[in-house]
């Protein structure tokens, strides 16, 4: 005897391949159409750019305009143009770095290290350091002391001993 075959209704378990095809289908359409919108929209039409020439500048007004400030104290344009100075100091080394520059200064016969701002001496303050000299101002009036160069170079060998004779090998 064979039995009749049983129908059951289909469960949502068994539609779920056909609504995950009817989505992606979705998908997929809307993604053709958006591409093709995209793909077949003319560019927008851009305007030639206009040049104009500029005017011409005048230099000279540019540089006294004192774009960043004018300066408060008076500045030599050359160091030649500052006077040495008369204390009897000597410069003997420089750390040349801006603001926090300092010096070696020979003050009564005593190297002592000076940072820009220190008075050196009584009325006379290390105003500022450069590569070769140092500018003092001494009651307000700024001075020149330049840095003290030796007679031999830097790179020379010292000089032989007078005193010490010669070393020489011994005679078997």
């Amino acid at each position: 005897m064979r039995l009749p075959a049983l129908k059951f209704p289909p469960t949502s378990a068994a539609r779920l391949p056909q609504v995950a095809t009817v989505l992606a289908t979705g998908v997929l359409c809307w993604t053709l159409a958006r591409w093709t919108w995209v793909w077949l929209t003319p560019l927008p039409q851009v305007a030639p750019e206009v040049t104009q020439t500029a005017a011409p500048v005048a230099l000279e007004a540019l540089v006294n305009a004192h774009v960043f400030g004018a300066s408060s104290q008076p500045v030599a344009t050359t160091p030649q143009a500052l006077p040495l100075s008369s204390l009897g100091l000597h410069l003997r080394g420089v750390f040349a770095a801006g603001e926090q520059g300092a010096a070696i200064i020979q003050v009564q016969q005593k190297d002592k290290p000076f940072r820009v701002g220190d008075e050196v001496v009584p009325g006379v303050v290390l105003h500022q350091v450069f590569a070769d000299y140092v500018e003092l101002s001494r009651q307000g009036a700024l001075e020149r002391l330049n840095l003290e160069r030796s007679a031999a170079p830097l790179n020379a060998p010292p000089p032989a001993p007078a005193d010490i004779p010669p070393v020489t090998a011994p005679h078997p």
